[in-house]
């Protein structure tokens, strides 16, 4: 199983993320140099502030609030879903919706 969500990076994104629905009106640059300036009083792991503030700075750089989902990630989940049950196909209504019902 994967562990890359147990990464600094991941959870810098999320918390990016989180702060961009949470600011939905405030511009990505704008809220990369407010949090910036309070990094200090983040929790207490300023470092781990820095890491948000960068990301945040990322996103601003390259134009997007969101990073956009891998291409073709459905299609995979449907391709895996087919082979290992291959007498669900075709029966889009029944796709589990949990991560463990899907194994």
């Amino acid at each position: 199983m994967s562990r890359l969500w147990d990464t600094p990076e991941f959870w810098a994104r999320s918390e990016a993320d989180e702060m961009l629905r949470d600011y939905p009106n405030t511009d990505v640059r704008s809220l990369a140099d407010s949090f910036d300036r309070t990094t200090g009083s983040y929790g207490g792991d300023p470092d781990f502030a820095r890491e948000i503030a960068a990301e945040l700075r990322k996103r601003a750089d390259a134009g997007v609030r969101f990073w956009p989902e891998p291409a073709g990630l459905e299609r995979l989940d449907d391709e895996v879903r087919r082979a290992l049950v291959p007498e669900l196909a075709g029966h889009e209504g029944e796709r589990p919706e949990q991560w463990w019902q899907r194994m």
